[in-house]
């Protein structure tokens, strides 16, 4: 070995301790074949330049990385190497990590969102990354190119993308965006869409990135629950765990004589009275943990009088894991319901209660209907 003394610096050494010393030594130990491989080549090719990149070992143990550009030559003495080393060691570090940060970056997106994406200043797709769990994606690729109104849809509509795009021309953040793509297996998907502008240091906008959701699963659940809440022939309202209204059908506004706007955010203590609430009510509410709980009750009539009602409480599960909130059903048929359960509970030889009392145990009677009679 032969080295100028640049070359010895970079390795921590002076010029007099490594000439003679063989050149392999220098080299990190997982790289010697490599080397001694395009060393070999650059021997069997005098002239030919050959170029490599591997990683030397310090004096103090640190890992240099280097790029070496090699040409052998013939001397008087026989063939020698020449070899011209560059020190890269900061721009793998840089490179490595930029690598790291797009693995946390991939890891991110696979257990936070379904799709993260990029565009240029025209809105043009130029990156998709998707996770795992988003199936039925279209093939990769597809997209890049296009804006995302030139992607194929069936929603929204043209007012929704008119605003859309003005937004986008406005260079300024948007958030839930929601569109409705085709599946290649016939089916519909729903995608939720945020994105934040992106400039360069001279301020010039060179696109948006952002982050895609599948929301097809709570779209479909909308529309049942719209289907069900809408059309039943019950009055349907939704309670959350603050034991407050956050929904009712019109059958529900109905039934209580009072709008539906009045209702919503209204605690069902305020609506039913404190003592119903209390002893009939928030029982059931409190035990709906899974199961259909169910009640007849009789309950101060608005304008005066009484009227029976049924009712059924059952877990609203959101986000697919455990309920937050209950929703609470009273019949449209309310005095047919509570005669049937005090029938049973008679003829079970259980007294039933009256006046405001609640009559539990009903839940079989009142789920299976009229035909239960």
């Amino acid at each position: 070995l032969s080295v100028n003394p640049v070359g010895a610096e970079q390795l921590g050494w002076r010029v007099g301790q490594l000439i003679g010393q063989p050149v392999l030594d220098v080299f990190h130990e997982a790289d010697r074949a490599f080397v001694q491989g395009n060393a070999d080549q650059a021997f069997q090719h005098p002239g030919r330049v050959m170029r490599w990149k591997a990683r030397k070992i310090r004096k103090d143990g640190t890992v240099l990385w280097v790029r070496e550009s090699a040409n052998a030559v013939v001397l008087r003495g026989g063939p020698v190497l020449l070899v011209a080393c560059e020190d890269i060691t900061e721009r793998e570090r840089a490179e490595e990590a930029l690598r790291e940060s797009e693995e946390r970056f991939r890891t991110l997106v696979k257990f936070s969102f379904d799709v993260y994406w990029e565009t240029d200043a025209q809105h043009r797709f130029t990156r998709q990354e998707y996770s795992e769990r988003f199936d039925r994606a279209r093939a990769r690729g597809s997209e890049i190119g296009k804006t995302r109104w030139e992607v194929p849809y069936l929603e929204p509509d043209e007012e929704a993308w008119r605003r859309h795009r003005a937004a986008l021309d406005a260079h300024v953040p948007f958030r839930d965006f929601e569109l409705a793509r085709a599946t290649s297996d016939g089916g519909i998907r729903h995608v939720s869409v945020s994105g934040l502008p992106m400039f360069d240091e001279a301020g010039r906008f060179t696109g948006y990135r952002g982050v895609g959701r599948d929301i097809t699963g709570r779209k479909r659940a909308e529309y049942l629950t719209r289907q069900v809440f809408e059309s039943a022939s019950d009055g349907v309202a939704v309670v959350g765990r603050d034991y407050r209204y956050q929904r009712v059908n019109a059958v529900y506004e109905r039934n209580w004589g009072t709008p539906a706007e009045e209702i919503v955010g209204m605690h069902v203590a305020d609506l039913l009275g404190a003592d119903v609430f209390g002893r009939a009510v928030k029982p059931c509410l409190g035990r709906c943990l899974g199961v259909l709980l169910a009640a007849a009750a009789r309950f101060g009539a608005p304008g005066g009088g009484a009227r029976d009602h049924a009712r059924s409480h059952r877990p609203r599960p959101r986000g697919g894991s455990a309920a937050r909130g209950a929703g609470g059903a009273c019949a449209s048929e309310p005095r047919d319901h509570a005669r049937r359960a005090r029938g049973l509970d008679r003829a079970r030889g259980q007294p039933a209660a009256r006046g405001h009392g609640c009559e539990r145990g009903v839940l079989r009677a009142l789920a299976r209907g009229p035909a239960a009679r």
